[in-house]
């Protein structure tokens, strides 16, 4: 984990702010760099740039744009091994692009990525004002998947005869409180 703070001022010009970390992969045969950097041409931004490796669905030479979550946590990952690495922004088939590598594998030894409370995404409805407690996600599940999410935490709540999407808890003196999103999945 690495922390990087702009360097925001009111005499000083923020678009000028940048850094750069440049990283070399030990243990492999062929010399393998990347760099992360931070940019603020016109709003902050981390980025990977993929200097002499490439990943499954990324280029030697690309840049994987990572966003920035001021006092939150940007996410960049490179694993597999080497000729058959993948990172950040993987191909929507990910699984079937690393089948060689993971296949002879048991389960417990894999780490997939997963969403908890994967449902809740921005609300179409809500039964009280609750919601910055109990949306989990930005994305509905469909892009979740897209994004390479594999395992999904989804807890579902019948509201009006339908399976929706749901979080709820029993609050002291109020009752049962919470949130159901109907957009995620309606079943009968």
């Amino acid at each position: 984990m690495v922390y990087i703070q702009w360097g925001e001022h009111f005499v000083k010009d923020p678009k000028k702010d940048s850094g750069e970390a440049s990283y070399k992969l030990g243990g492999t045969v062929t010399a393998h760099y990347f760099e992360v950097q931070a940019r603020n041409s016109d709003n902050f931004n981390l980025q990977v740039e993929l200097q002499s490796i490439a990943t499954t669905g990324n280029s030697e030479g690309s840049i994987i744009r990572l966003g920035w979550k001021r006092d939150g946590f940007v996410y960049f990952i490179l694993s597999g091994t080497e000729g058959q690495f993948a990172s950040t922004n993987p191909p929507v088939a990910w699984m079937q692009s690393n089948l060689s590598t993971l296949g002879p594998r048991p389960l417990q030894h894999l780490c997939i990525p997963g969403s908890h409370n994967s449902g809740m995404c921005p609300p179409s409805s809500a039964s009280f004002p609750v919601d910055r407690w109990v949306i989990t996600q930005k994305y509905p599940i469909s892009r979740q998947l897209e994004l390479g999410v594999r395992y999904l935490d989804c807890r579902p709540v019948i509201s009006a005869g339908c399976f929706v999407a749901g979080y709820y808890a029993d609050v002291p003196t109020l009752g049962w409180q919470g949130l159901f999103i109907l957009s995620q999945w309606t079943h009968k």
